[in-house]
């Protein structure tokens, strides 16, 4: 499902929120066993639920990875990643290190696919409404002209690297090599999952617990912890595993902003949000959804 008509390169994905897995876990079942998704969808392959991965009891490989160099993660949420892995490991599963799929490289090209258009459908729906302050900067940005946007562009680099990623493919040429690199993308990250023989992957779910609303739309590109997923279109799953603490708090006092504008701003966004909660995605490969939510019910089991 385009997140916006047209757009094939960064998909997003609708699913069910429950109070605990079970409820997700209910629901997906009754949906993807039934002649209810074909009836949404008649293009999707009729796949049988596969109960026998739900029941089965062999221990699980659980890949997992704390951060990114995209936008590297408060300490609360790095945190939060080894609180999972640790409940996991003493649940009987084998974890092992694997390396982030994110770069800078895939942002870019995240970037360039999903604003190809230049904005003018996102523009085109908010003609006549109210711009929320959540997405107000992305307002700003494509109703600049893009000749203005040339000569800003080196300022813009000079404060942050990470701000350049809002700058879509702006010929044919570009958007077709952006898809090309995607399928290449997909198939190697699938290869790589097999080399390592993983059932899923515990990740980030954030680079930081919530933020005010007015910190957000300039916050944009920390979404690209979980845009990757979407990019990839393997199945993700997000469970509620702590919350941030008066230590977190304090050792955001070490994260590195690395002299950029956008990480300096993250960290302040961040500051007085004791109490917020902190959860992990787990990822499956492609049609693996009841191996995802099978992990997804071990974490939560061994989390209590």
């Amino acid at each position: 499902m385009p997140s916006i008509p047209g757009n094939q390169g960064l998909l997003n994905v609708p699913g069910f929120m429950g109070k605990d897995v079970d409820s997700v876990l209910f629901a997906t079942k009754e949906l993807l066993s039934s002649e209810v998704l074909l009836d949404l969808d008649p293009k999707c392959p009729p796949v049988a639920w596969r109960d026998e991965i739900l029941d089965e009891d062999r221990r699980l490989r659980v890949g997992y990875y704390t951060d990114s160099n995209v936008f590297p993660v408060t300490p609360g949420v790095k945190r939060s990643v080894e609180t999972a892995v640790s409940a996991m490991e003493a649940a009987g599963h084998v974890v092992v290190p694997f390396a982030c799929p994110d770069n800078f490289h895939v942002t870019y090209r995240m970037m360039k696919l999903l604003q190809a258009d230049g904005g003018k459908i996102i523009l085109d729906r908010w003609d006549k409404g109210t711009i929320d302050p959540a997405v107000y900067s992305q307002w700003w940005k494509f109703s600049v002209p893009p000749i203005i946007w040339s000569i800003l562009l080196p300022f813009i680099r000079w404060s942050s690297k990470r701000a350049t990623f809002l700058f879509g493919a702006t010929q044919s040429w570009q958007l077709w090599k952006a898809m090309s690199e995607r399928t290449k993308f997909i198939n190697d990250e699938i290869a790589r999952w097999k080399k390592a023989d993983i059932d899923v992957l515990i990740c980030p779910g954030f680079a930081c617990p919530a933020v005010e609303t007015k910190h957000a739309s300039v916050l944009l590109t920390a979404g690209t912890h979980t845009m990757i997923w979407n990019h990839l279109d393997f199945p993700v799953g997000s469970v509620p595993v702590t919350k941030e603490n008066a230590t977190d708090q304090k050792n955001l006092d070490s994260y590195d902003t690395q002299g950029d504008k956008l990480l300096k701003q993250l960290k302040e966004a961040v500051r007085g949000g004791e109490g917020l909660p902190l959860g992990v995605q787990v990822v499956g490969l492609p049609w693996q959804e009841e191996t995802v939510l099978r992990a997804m019910k071990e974490l939560q089991d061994a989390l209590e």
